[in-house]
């Protein structure tokens, strides 16, 4: 549909989602290239390795619906030498954007905090 929303619910703005793109990509080079589309709203999100390179996809929220269309006009454009795949984005099957969720406070990061606290006396 690509809404995108807070984790309380608040309407954030109009979101895509991209794929391919060069696992060099950084968040000012997706800005600068989807800003001629529209104002963009916050950072764009992107989806990184442990070692903080792009593992390939990312979002970004525009401020109108009229961004959107055009950047879903984009489909198949060229972009650090791969053609991009954008769509709408989508909620996640948690209901969680990516930049919702602050590092160190995923299940995997808290694990040992966790443990800990269930098994001390």
């Amino acid at each position: 549909d690509g809404l995108a929303h807070s984790a309380s619910g608040a309407f954030e703005g109009f979101e895509i989602f991209i794929k391919y793109l060069p696992h060099s990509t950084t968040e000012p080079q997706l800005s600068a290239f989807f800003g001629e589309a529209g104002t963009i709203v916050g950072a764009p999100r992107l989806l990184k390795d442990g070692k903080g390179a792009c593992k390939g996809c990312g979002w970004i929220t525009f401020e109108k619906r009229e961004a959107l269309d055009e950047a879903l006009t984009w489909n198949g454009c060229a972009f650090g030498g791969r053609h991009l795949q954008i769509s709408k984005g989508k909620a996640a099957h948690t209901g969680f954007r990516p930049s919702l969720q602050a590092a160190g406070t995923h299940t995997p990061a808290m694990l040992p905090e966790i443990v800990a606290r269930l098994v001390q006396p």
